[in-house]
């Protein structure tokens, strides 16, 4: 038995199959709070656009904060009207993320998805109240959990993933919105996260290596700065993803 949807006028209950996949490519996830970003050994560095995704948590939760500060003056119609709120927050979300998962199963159809096994609520610590609001409404593992009845999926450590250099192995400085690296690399660092997790799901650990140990598909010295080969986003009307130039 899968999980069970709530909407206003109806109630599904899903059930799961266990499936037979023979993938073998593997591309790397990182998962940021308003994108994906996925590395593909032969299509690069492809950036999903997850904005529309907060838009529409943020949108719900202005309307809910609202409703609550004057939830004394009325508490049975303010009461109603925030259940009836809650349900439409819940309802896009999962309508957006089940339109997500089947979007990104048709884009990589032959892969397996490596992801990082994130816990979100260990990364409340040290940060900001804001910070914490927008980390609150990030829906990775649900997207991991639709995913995996789709497609196959590995988890990998997250630790370390966007601050190691996949050059030389040292630790990679924030400089200007990129990472630098005193062996001489630099990149975006949505890209070293997913090429990070791409290599752990490779069985490599993150130390460097030399140049003639490295794939053909790899960062080398040579590499320049780069930017995603292409940005896609959710089509609530399509079967596909939308592109747009980067």
């Amino acid at each position: 038995v899968g999980e069970l949807i709530i909407r206003e006028d109806d109630v599904y209950l899903t059930f799961s199959k266990e499936v037979e996949f023979s993938r073998g490519i593997k591309i790397g996830v990182d998962s940021n709070l308003l994108s994906l970003d996925v590395y593909h050994p032969e299509r690069g560095w492809i950036k999903v656009d997850l904005s529309e995704l907060h838009r529409i948590a943020e949108t719900y939760d202005r309307i809910i904060d609202g409703l609550k500060s004057i939830q004394r003056k009325a508490p049975k119609r303010i009461s109603r009207l925030l259940q009836k709120y809650y349900a439409r927050r819940r309802n896009r979300i999962e309508d957006y993320l089940n339109t997500l998962v089947v979007q990104l199963s048709r884009e990589f159809p032959d892969a397996v998805f490596v992801f990082e096994d994130l816990n979100k609520f260990k990364m409340f610590n040290g940060n900001s109240r804001k910070f914490n609001r927008k980390l609150s409404r990030s829906t990775w593992g649900k997207i991991v959990q639709k995913l995996s009845y789709r497609v196959p999926i590995e988890l990998v450590n997250p630790a370390h993933t966007s601050s190691t250099c996949p050059k030389c192995g040292s630790k990679l400085k924030s400089r200007n919105g990129l990472v630098v690296c005193e062996c001489g690399f630099k990149a975006d660092r949505q890209f070293i996260g997913a090429f990070n997790v791409f290599v752990r799901g490779l069985g490599v650990a993150l130390s460097g290596g030399e140049a003639n140990d490295l794939l053909s598909n790899e960062p080398g010295g040579e590499l320049r700065l780069m930017s995603p080969k292409s940005v896609v986003r959710v089509d609530l009307n399509e079967r596909m993803f939308a592109h747009a130039p980067p």
